[in-house]
């Protein structure tokens, strides 16, 4: 007859579940060397990875100060025989296609001016087809033109110096084209309407 009053003594089934428990949490050697190596490992590449993105910042930052000084001077390139030839072709060949307006196209001289006074007399870079952004990595007209010309792993200075050269001669390419074209519908449009007529008659 137990003498706890229909409790059962659960002492010894306590004993062997703490028992379990702390052998369940002691760490054996080659576990402990295991979780050491995991946080050396994330220690390590921690460590790595942070100066590489300082590295590219401090970089594109040098980059687009160039850029802006460059912009600023506005240098151009000189102008070699047969290079006006070769833009227009190069224009009509792979920027036609694809690219019938130009970036930042219309864009008022006055807008032009009050960002330039905002940012201390520097032009819109990025905004406008007269400003290409250089050091973004996009792949617009400006670029397209400069792999064409073999110009794509020079300094940003001298692409910015191309393009100052030659900005107007690309623009005025795709304006002409577009302007032909438009004409060339309108007049589709208008002998379209007179063939009708003539036919109605």
């Amino acid at each position: 007859m137990s003498n706890n009053h229909g409790l059962n003594d659960s002492s010894k089934s306590d004993d062997s579940d703490n028992s379990e428990q702390v052998n369940t949490r002691i760490l054996t050697p080659t576990k402990q060397s295991r979780h050491k190596d995991k946080d050396a490992n994330q220690v390590s590449n921690a460590f790595v990875v942070t100066p590489q993105r300082n590295n590219l910042r401090r970089e594109l930052e040098r980059e687009q100060g160039k850029q802006e000084h460059a912009y600023l001077i506005g240098k151009r390139r000189r102008i070699n025989d047969g290079d006006e030839d070769k833009i227009k072709g190069i224009v009509k060949k792979y920027i036609l296609p694809k690219a019938k307006f130009m970036a930042g196209e219309g864009l008022q001289p006055g807008i032009m001016r009050m960002h330039s006074q905002r940012g201390y007399g520097v032009p819109p870079i990025g905004q406008t087809h007269d400003f290409p952004d250089f050091t973004s990595g996009t792949r617009g007209i400006s670029q397209v033109v400069l792999e064409n010309m073999l110009l794509q792993d020079k300094p940003v200075e001298k692409k910015v110096a191309f393009w100052l050269t030659w900005s107007k001669t690309i623009g005025n390419c795709i304006k002409a084209h577009r302007n032909t074209v438009s004409s060339n519908m309108k007049n589709a449009i208008i002998k379209g309407k007179w063939y009708d007529e003539m036919n109605r008659k």
